[in-house]
């Protein structure tokens, strides 16, 4: 069972892609679709690719963490150049052939660069080497190292969900985003304060070392934040 913490709108569009590094238009592409013309002069439409309760007014959140989960791996996919026409029929497998949904944010699925994948035929217990990876689309047995990469920043729950997603862009700060801390928006894993009530009060005039003192982290961390945030509003 999915938990309803995982379901529940939470972000805007525009908010989900600034927590995810990606532009608002590319993750709306994904959750709404897109128009594209055909070959026969008509008017083709692409589906969603990533959950989302659908078009609201301005300002409200209709993203849930699932949605954002999705979005971070598929631009973690995409990042590696894997072409669209590769990921949407592999979807529809892993849903119509596996009954897998919310595919992009299962621990069952992964990448190696060129295809999706999903993960089959691990023991409890098994180490990385012995962890065997099948190509949706051809069934070829292969062994993908960008997988682990992205594992270090994902955190699976009971579920088989993700549940929380490190976001690396902040670097040492260890932020993370987990829809049962801070509303779902990002936070310091070790205390779980909000990365926007640091950067508010910093904008407020507060100092570094006093944010630092009064938040138990090192000075080293705010200015990670402020360095993050400065780039992320560029």
């Amino acid at each position: 069972m999915i938990p309803d913490v995982m379901l529940t709108p939470r972000y805007t569009l525009a908010e989900a892609a600034k927590i995810i590094g990606i532009p608002t238009g590319t993750i709306r592409s994904w959750a709404r679709g897109r128009d594209f013309p055909t070959k026969a002069g008509t008017l083709g439409h692409s589906p969603a690719l990533v959950t989302d309760t659908g078009v609201a007014q301005p300002g409200h959140a209709t993203l849930p963490f699932m949605g954002l989960a999705e979005a971070a791996f598929l631009a973690a996919v995409r990042s590696t150049g894997v072409p669209m026409q590769r990921i949407r029929p592999a979807l529809e497998r892993l849903r119509d052939e596996l009954g897998l949904e919310h595919a992009l944010a299962s621990k069952e699925l992964f990448s190696d660069g060129a295809e999706l994948l999903y993960r089959v035929g691990v023991e409890s217990g098994a180490t990385d080497r012995d962890i065997e990876y099948v190509v949706v689309r051809n069934n070829q047995g292969v062994f993908a190292p960008v997988v682990h990469d992205y594992l270090r920043h994902v955190r699976f729950g009971p579920s088989g969900y993700v549940e929380a997603i490190r976001l690396p862009k902040y670097g040492e700060a260890d932020v993370i985003v987990d829809p049962r801390f801070g509303f779902g928006r990002p936070v310091l894993e070790s205390n779980g304060v909000r990365v926007a009530t640091i950067l508010d009060r910093f904008d407020a005039g507060e100092s570094v070392p006093d944010l630092a003192t009064d938040f138990g982290v090192t000075p080293a961390v705010v200015e990670q934040l402020l360095r993050a945030n400065l780039h992320l509003a560029a």
